[in-house]
C-alpha cells in the first residue's frame, strides 16, 4: 500500500514594529498591559437582553502597548481541536465560529476606547474602527500608597524608616504581643525560640535563634514590621518595632539594657553568625526583570 505525506511549510516575514511605532503617538495610562479575559457578554441594545456568546468560561487576552498598538483574541469555551492537523471543512467552520482575533492601533477618549483594526481573523473587520466602552481601568497609584507597601529592609539597612525604640519599652511590647507564642525571655514558647543557642550550630543539636543563627540584625526589624505579631501582622508602630527588636537582641546578649535602636544604629550591629553564610555567585548581583541592577 502506498501512502502519501503532505508537508506543510510556513515562512513568516516580519516587519519592523519599531518603524510602525514611530508613526504613532506614545500611549500611557492604566490600560497598559495584558488583560486576561474573564467573561464575554453581548447585549441587545433594543431589548437589553444579555447573552454569553462564548460560554460562561471563555479564554483569551486583550493587550494595550505604550506604542499605541493592541491585540485581542477571544476563544469560545469548549472549542474543539480538529481530528488532524488539517481540519475538514466542517471543522474549519466550527473553529472559525469559536474565536475572534484582531490587532491594530487604539485611542482613548473619555470612557471609550477605539480599536483601529489593521489585521483581523475576519477580513470584514480590517480597516474598521471598533468602539468599546470601559468602566474602570483603575487609576495610577499614589506615592503615599506605594509608601505603605514599600517597607522592605535590606541587610545594609536601606529602607529602614525614621523612628527609635529602647530595650525597656521593647520589653513591654514583647510581653503584650509576643510572649504568648515565643515564651518569657524568648524561650519555652509554643512557637520558635528567639534567644540563646549561641555556640550550638556546629553541634549535633544546633539551636537556631535570632542570636545564634541570623546574620543581620536588620532582618529582625524587617520581619517583625511586616509579619508580626501573629494575630495582627503589621500592626506595630515603627517605634514599637525598633523597641521589640532591641529587646530581642538584648535577650541574646547583643545589646545592653540601656540601648536604643534607630535607622542609624541597627545596621551597625554585627550579629554573632554574620560570617556563617556564604553567598552563591549568582545571587551577588541582583537585577530586576529587565536586567537592571
Amino acid at each position: 500500500m502506498n501512502r502519501s505525506a503532505v508537508v506543510v511549510c510556513c515562512v513568516l516575514i516580519l516587519g519592523n514594529m519599531e518603524a510602525i511605532a514611530q508613526q504613532s503617538q506614545s500611549c500611557g495610562g492604566p490600560q497598559l498591559g495584558t488583560w486576561k479575559l474573564q467573561s464575554f457578554t453581548t447585549e441587545d441594545l433594543a431589548t437589553g437582553e444579555k447573552s454569553a456568546l462564548f460560554g460562561e468560561h471563555p479564554s483569551g487576552y486583550l493587550s494595550y502597548g505604550p506604542d499605541c498598538r493592541m491585540y485581542a483574541i477571544l476563544i469560545k469555551e469548549g472549542r474543539k481541536a480538529p481530528a488532524t492537523l488539517v481540519p475538514t471543512d466542517a471543522e474549519r467552520v466550527d473553529l472559525y465560529g469559536g474565536f475572534i482575533a484582531y490587532a491594530g492601533t487604539y485611542s482613548i477618549e473619555g470612557d471609550k476606547v477605539s480599536h483601529h483594526i489593521d489585521a483581523s481573523w475576519n477580513q470584514a473587520w480590517t480597516d474598521t474602527t471598533q468602539v468599546r466602552q470601559f468602566y474602570d481601568f483603575g487609576r495610577p497609584v499614589t506615592s503615599e500608597e506605594i509608601k505603605l507597601w514599600n517597607i522592605d529592609v535590606r541587610p545594609d539597612g536601606k529602607g529602614l524608616p525614621q523612628g527609635s525604640g529602647t530595650v525597656a519599652h521593647g520589653k513591654s511590647v514583647y510581653e503584650a504581643n509576643c510572649e504568648a507564642c515565643h515564651g518569657p525571655n524568648g524561650k519555652d514558647g509554643i512557637k520558635d525560640r528567639l534567644a540563646g543557642g549561641q555556640g550550638t550550630l556546629a553541634s549535633d543539636k544546633p539551636i537556631k535563634t535570632v542570636g545564634s543563627f541570623w546574620p543581620y540584625a536588620t532582618t529582625l526589624f524587617d520581619y517583625i514590621h511586616r509579619a508580626m505579631p501573629y494575630q495582627a501582622p503589621g500592626s506595630l508602630s515603627v517605634d514599637d518595632t525598633y523597641a521589640v527588636a532591641a529587646y530581642i537582641l538584648n535577650l541574646n546578649g547583643i545589646l545592653p539594657e540601656d540601648a536604643r535602636l534607630d535607622q542609624e544604629t541597627l545596621p551597625g550591629i554585627r550579629m554573632p553568625n554574620r560570617d556563617g553564610f556564604i553567598s552563591e555567585p549568582e545571587f551577588r548581583k541582583i537585577t530586576n526583570s529587565r536586567g537592571v541592577e
